[in-house]
């Protein structure tokens, strides 16, 4: 993942298993992430982005 503000990254590592049987409304399946590793690393990313703006295309 990675954070557009500071340019940080999260790594993560492990195992996703799919839950076909997952409950909720509208929801077909769900995804289990059993989490074995965190890598944290900062300003490693060049790119970054700010806060949205709206288009001034768009009518009010």
């Amino acid at each position: 993942m990675l954070d557009w503000r500071t340019g940080a990254t999260l790594q993560m590592t492990g195992t996703a298993e799919i839950i076909w049987e997952a409950s909720g409304p509208g929801s077909q399946c769900a995804v289990e992430l059993t989490i074995q590793r965190v890598v944290q690393l900062a300003g490693v990313s060049p790119l970054s982005w700010g806060a949205a703006e709206l288009s001034p295309a768009n009518p009010v």
